[in-house]
């Protein structure tokens, strides 16, 4: 009997390929750098590192700082896109700035330090731990990058410890622990002692030299619009999932009944007014039986009559509850107004 032919044959994997795997995100987020661009994540416990020069004119110093706002537009994931501030960054019209200063007035400290910009020492640096990524970029945090200027300089003799020099520059390390924006903590803060070259390979020196003078740091960076961030912030625009096609998230029709929505806080009416097509700057604006109106409109809910008895909840006090109807349609002409403004 002959022997079946063969239909399958098994191909091995590349190991690049299964290792780029490891670093692919299903939920693509806006980023503030390009995305030719590794960003180093700073590690649980020690890190090891060795600051590379700047290589753009003008520099005074190995980073740049940068303005960042994060957790934008995370469609209630809690993560969201990362963005460089506009106003801070280039002067122009920033809408995070806006509502931060908006919510700062309104009282809300809480929500305004959420929204508001962050300063990073953007630069270079090799991992000493994992030199074979090549260069990558550290948004580091201010209070690293005052404690290695401050070894790295002498106050009596006026003297420098050029960290970054390629030849003669010394690596530093610092622990981490902790996690989140406000449980992570960074500590042991040393400059190494003794200098060493960049790497014992003249070629290796070269190469990661050549790459970082071919992207110097304010080329990395990756503006986006505000027209586009304020899309984004006010939930008309979300990252899907990759090679998937971007979609607008709207509740379906009549998932809500007039009374449910009584029963909502202001915060609930907010976010349910951005999800249905209100810009959340404006949504915030508005009282709660103008939120109502306006979803109740865009829902297609039907509104009970003047007269007709609505439960309004038990935790309700009396002058929170919305008024009927006829006088709710009193914000109708505001409302129309807002949504046409801009």
């Amino acid at each position: 009997m002959n022997k079946r032919a063969k239909r399958f044959e098994y191909k091995e994997r590349n190991f690049d390929d299964l290792k780029e795997r490891t670093k692919s995100n299903f939920k693509e987020r806006d980023s503030f750098i390009k995305s030719d661009f590794k960003l180093y994540k700073t590690k649980d416990g020690a890190n090891k590192l060795r600051v590379l020069p700047p290589t753009w004119e003008g520099a005074k110093h190995y980073g740049l700082d940068i303005w960042l706002h994060y957790s934008i537009g995370g469609n209630g994931d809690g993560f969201g896109s990362t963005y460089l501030c506009n106003y801070k960054m280039l002067g122009k019209e920033c809408c995070i700035d806006i509502e931060t200063k908006e919510a700062e007035a309104r009282g809300e400290k809480a929500y305004a330090d959420s929204l508001k910009a962050s300063r990073k020492v953007l630069m270079w640096v090799i991992d000493r731990t994992d030199e074979e990524e090549g260069p990558q970029l550290f948004a580091m945090p201010p209070n690293i990058d005052r404690e290695l200027v401050s070894q790295s300089c002498d106050e009596e003799t006026g003297s420098v410890r050029f960290i970054d020099h390629p030849e003669k520059g010394f690596d530093f390390s610092f622990t981490k622990t902790g996690k989140g924006k406000n449980n992570t903590k960074y500590s042991e803060y040393k400059v190494a002692w003794s200098s060493t070259p960049l790497s014992k390979n003249p070629d290796k020196v070269d190469e990661w030299i050549d790459y970082i003078t071919d992207n110097p740091i304010p080329s990395v960076l990756n503006y986006y619009d505000d027209a586009y961030i304020k899309k984004v912030f006010s939930g008309h625009v979300f990252k899907a999932a990759e090679d998937e096609e971007v979609l607008e998230e709207k509740p379906e029709e009549e998932e809500y009944t007039y009374e449910e929505l009584t029963n909502m806080s202001k915060n609930e009416l907010v976010n349910l007014a951005v999800e249905v097509g209100l810009e959340k700057i404006k949504a915030k604006a508005l009282g709660g039986d103008a939120l109502i109106e306006f979803i109740c409109e865009e829902l297609k809910i039907e509104v009970p009559d003047i007269g007709e008895d609505v439960p309004m909840g038990d935790e309700k006090e009396e002058e929170d509850k919305p008024e009927p109807a006829a006088a709710v349609r009193s914000f109708r002409e505001k409302l129309n107004s807002m949504k046409n403004k801009g």
